[in-house]
């Protein structure tokens, strides 16, 4: 007895744990809760008026009593402290087929009101979840009414049904169902086409990676969790070392090949606690929330190894090369800018260091702090940027 709006379709999608689509889901949720409590309590009196004319008995009136209004608040208890809010509220739409067709039973199959109840719950179904939802509801109502013969038994009350009343069958139940489908696809596809619109706003259009206006959003998000909760946000501004020489001698079809090829190291290098994005240029920052700096430094150190690794331009082979400056939070500051800038800041310095390394701000800048691979990388085991196979370009 839940007539959900066709947003709510797309909570079909499954969930994936992320916090988006739990607040998604909980939101599919809390709108299921108001229209399950609106919808039970509309249909309890049509149920218990049809229940009293067939002096129906005393145990069947108490479980329509009992589930509708008691169901929706467990329902919502349920799918509230569920891992995934809108698998749960499925669960409970699965529930609501199967106590729906048990009070049909309870009516005695009486024709119009059996009808709509049947009707109203298949409606839900089609809005929350498709045809594919119809079908599994299906299902669940023929177990209802089997389980709702075991405990009513089974009795017909159909009374006199005219010949108009049969012709207006399928304008009841065939219309209403096919039209709820059709919204529920369209449903899905601007849903789609939203997303779609969303993640071409939130992207660099080259690399693919999240564009500036987003991750500075995502790193205030981030530092504003961090001080609720104490914990660590540390910010990585990355520099392709003398990235130039391939814009002046390749030209710019490959240096925006080598951005792109950077671009996807670092995504495929980064793990869940990163978020990376391109700042401008040949610059990139990733906003980590590892625990610990010397994670950090790890991650770091796994930056550039992923990146140092050849890439093929035309006939020239080229080695990217990373300065990599870190600043965290809290011990360089609580606010966006103010990391930013240190990191920025100890970029610089690993670029006047000998390029290809990590520093992390805070440290005595002139003495690069560096594991002993990144001096090795320092000390010129990749000192031609640009290199054909055979001899530096």
């Amino acid at each position: 007895m839940i007539l959900d709006d066709a947003s709510a379709a797309t909570s079909d999608v499954a969930s994936d744990g992320c916090p988006t689509t739990h607040r998604r889901g909980s939101g599919f949720a809390r709108r299921s809760y108001g229209l399950r409590c609106i919808g039970l309590a509309m249909g309890f009196m049509l149920v218990e008026t049809v229940l009293w004319t067939q002096q129906a008995s005393a145990g069947a009136r108490l479980f329509v009593l009992a589930y509708c209004f008691g169901w929706p608040h467990v329902a919502f208890l349920l799918a509230r402290r569920g891992a995934h809010p809108d698998r749960c509220e499925r669960r409970n739409i699965y529930v609501d087929n199967m106590a729906g067709a048990m009070i049909v039973v309870a009516m005695k199959f009486a024709w119009l009101p059996s009808t709509l109840v049947l009707l109203m719950f298949m409606m839900n179904n089609v809005a929350a979840g498709g045809a594919r939802l119809l079908a599994r509801g299906s299902l669940f109502c023929l177990f209802g009414f089997g389980l709702g013969a075991l405990v009513f038994g089974v009795g017909f009350d159909w009374g006199s049904v005219s010949a108009s009343t049969i012709a207006s069958a399928p304008m009841l139940i065939v219309y209403p169902l096919s039209l709820g489908i059709v919204t529920h696809r369209t449903a899905i596809k601007l849903a789609d086409r939203s997303r779609a619109l969303k993640h071409l706003n939130e992207r660099d259009a080259l690399t693919g990676l999240l564009n500036r206006a987003t991750l500075a959003r995502r790193l205030d998000e981030t530092l504003a969790r961090a001080r609720a909760e104490g914990t660590r946000v540390s910010v990585l501004f990355i520099d392709l070392d003398e990235f130039k020489v391939v814009n002046d001698s390749l030209g710019h079809h490959f240096g925006d090949e080598l951005l792109a090829t950077v671009a996807t190291r670092l995504a495929q290098t980064g793990g869940v606690t990163e978020q990376i994005g391109r700042y401008g240029g040949d610059g990139f920052v990733v906003v980590s929330t590892l625990p610990a700096l010397k994670a950090v430094q790890s991650l770091a150190g796994r930056l550039i190894d992923a990146v140092n690794a050849p890439v093929q331009l035309g006939g020239d082979v080229v080695r990217p090369r990373l300065s990599v400056g870190i600043s965290t939070c809290p011990e360089d500051g609580n606010g966006a800018q103010p990391l930013l800038n240190k990191a920025d800041a100890a970029m610089y310095a690993a670029k006047h260091g000998g390029r290809n390394r990590w520093i992390v701000f805070g440290d005595e800048l002139a003495e690069l702090r560096c594991t002993g691979e990144c001096g090795a990388r320092g000390a010129g085991v990749h000192a031609a940027y640009c290199a054909t196979e055979s001899s530096p370009v």
